[in-house]
């Protein structure tokens, strides 16, 4: 059984478990997996003069909806336009003892070629760390907000074969080495803050998290 777990309204990975840890910490006992579907990406809207009359039990005002990335024209001759019929992401305590971390993909319905990346925005709260100013150790200590790219530059993107299936992985601390952040920032309690499917070709957003309901 999948499950997920939510920290402080956002939803956390925690790389090192355990009830006793818990308890002098304040973690949770157990975080392993963030996964979630995923809604297509559409601009967002500040109301400027468009009234909705139907049906009765939405907004009164509202935009006509745009994408960054627009869809695609028939043919599918626009390549930096990205198609999507539904996908998955997942992030996860790896390996089974924490410390690494993992960041997988698994999209439907994308062009053949069509290269795309994963952002997140993560916080890492650490145990035991030593500090100066003041000069004390075995300190909790949270971090400051990041935002890497998994993975990063063009050529190392995920890309969809000819079925139009985009099936990639990489490493957490993997994904902010590249982003040149402390690989440390992938262990013990990572709040998972934002996330996005970026399209590699245009850098605009392709999905995110959501339901089609």
């Amino acid at each position: 059984m999948k499950r997920f777990w939510l920290a402080s309204a956002m939803a956390s990975v925690v790389l090192g478990s355990g009830v006793a840890y818990a308890q002098v910490t304040g973690f949770p006992t157990k975080a392993i997996r963030y996964s979630t579907w995923l809604a297509r990406a559409f601009d967002s809207c500040t109301p400027s003069g468009l009234t909705v009359v139907s049906p009765t039990n939405l907004p009164s005002g509202g935009c006509f909806a745009t994408q960054s990335d627009p869809l695609p024209p028939p043919g599918g001759s626009n390549p930096a336009g990205a198609t999507m019929t539904f996908g998955r992401l997942d992030v996860r305590r790896f390996p089974g003892t924490g410390g690494q971390g993992k960041v997988k993909l698994l999209a439907f319905g994308m062009q053949n070629g069509q290269r795309v990346k994963v952002r997140l925005t993560l916080r890492t709260t650490r145990s035991g760390v030593g500090t100066k100013n003041p000069t004390k150790s075995n300190q909790l200590v949270t971090f400051q907000d990041v935002t890497v790219d998994c993975p990063v530059g063009p050529t190392n993107c995920f890309v969809a074969n000819p079925r139009g299936v985009v099936l990639g992985s990489i490493l957490l601390d993997q994904c902010l080495s590249q982003n040149s952040q402390p690989t440390g920032l992938a262990k013990q309690n990572v709040e998972i803050l934002d996330a996005e499917v970026v399209n590699c070709d245009d850098g605009n957003v392709v999905a995110r998290p959501g339901i089609l309901n």
